[in-house]
């Protein structure tokens, strides 16, 4: 039997690792090795030539049977596929390419009924009459691999690329709103789109591993959309640093979130992204106040002035926010409604 003393050292070096890892953001790995989320969310160091052979192990060919798209409006839902006829989604009823389409994309280890889709999908189909399009591609996002999940990223999006050009849609109208992985799969998609530009992207907390600030392909960008805004909740760890957008949000800093404790593999935080935009949907604009900052440094060290009087709303529909390029920050509560005035 191990001893008492010998557990407690053992929890010890436990904690001892994860709040050495959660100490600052790495902003981008370098050397031999490189942090992946396991299974459990943790990230865990692999070294690059493990990494390279990982990520040869299997094709990222995506096919059509393996992307679902569930349509809702209402109180009525129609599941589609690319390969389908379009008729029989149109003589669904479901879809009205008049009015304005939301697109929502989970992440890793999330499928169409998780909480993030549920979330989001509710705030629009109770404000009034959007086409809410939910992509269902857990057939890799709940693979074991995140490296399975990474490669598959360019064929999903291209898929929701054809999905948008199908659909002959007032792109002007669309927005493609994204957590994790999936912010990555809405970039990727509106690289793609052939018919015009797609009016809005929306990354929460787009993933950090294995992503670099010098390389856009494979990513969330700037050009991606007319306007791209990030919601930074993780940021150096699960989730993505460097601004990405045309507007990027750092709520509390943009790397940890009040409520949530000792987060030491940072899912809480990471998670938040999500539903500080699922519930702005119903937040009045002056309670969504953001104040630009000046650089990235800056954000963590003026946790409650801003560099200017500069301003910006974070969330909602439709997205207000600033005709230049710029990064803004916000202080928020550790639970729901997250916003507004301080609860006694």
């Amino acid at each position: 039997m191990v001893g008492r003393g010998f557990t407690l050292f053992l929890i010890s070096v436990f904690l001892l690792s994860c709040s050495e890892s959660l100490a600052s953001p790495t902003r981008n790995d370098s050397g031999d090795w490189i942090r992946i989320p396991n299974k459990f969310g943790a990230l865990v160091w692999t070294h690059r030539s493990t990494l390279k052979a990982q990520l040869k192990l299997r094709s990222a060919a995506v096919s059509p049977e393996q992307i679902f798209f569930v349509f809702y409006r209402a109180d009525r839902n129609f599941t589609f596929q690319l390969n389908e006829p379009l008729d029989k989604l149109l003589k669904s009823n479901v879809f009205d390419a008049s009015n304005p389409t939301r697109i929502i994309i989970h992440g890793w280890q999330n499928n169409w009924s998780s909480p993030v889709n549920e979330v989001i999908r509710k705030g629009y189909l109770e404000q009034k009459d959007y086409n809410v399009i939910v992509v269902d591609w857990s057939y890799w996002a709940e693979s074991w691999s995140y490296f399975e999940a990474y490669n598959s990223l360019p064929g999903v999006g291209g898929i929701v690329a054809q999905l948008i050009d199908k659909l002959m849609m007032q792109l002007d109208q669309v927005y493609l709103i994204g957590h994790s992985l999936g912010a990555h799969v809405a970039g990727i998609a509106g690289k793609l789109v052939k018919s015009s530009k797609i009016e809005t992207i929306v990354g929460l907390d787009p993933a950090g591993p294995l992503f670099s600030i010098s390389s856009s392909d494979n990513r969330i960008d700037i050009s991606d959309a007319k306007s791209v805004v990030v919601i930074h909740t993780n940021g150096g760890f699960l989730g993505f640093y460097e601004p990405l957008g045309t507007v990027d949000f750092y709520p509390n800093g943009g790397i940890s979130q009040p409520g949530c404790g000792m987060d030491f593999t940072g899912m809480c935080s990471h998670s938040r992204a999500w539903e500080l935009f699922g519930a702005s949907l119903w937040e009045p604009d002056w309670n969504r106040v953001a104040w630009r900052m000046g650089s990235v440094l800056e954000i963590p060290s003026h946790p409650s002035g801003a560099v200017s009087m500069d301003s910006a709303k974070l969330g909602g529909d439709p997205l207000l926010v600033p005709s230049t390029k710029g990064m803004f920050y916000i202080e928020t509560y550790g639970d729901s409604p997250f916003f507004g005035k301080k609860r006694l």
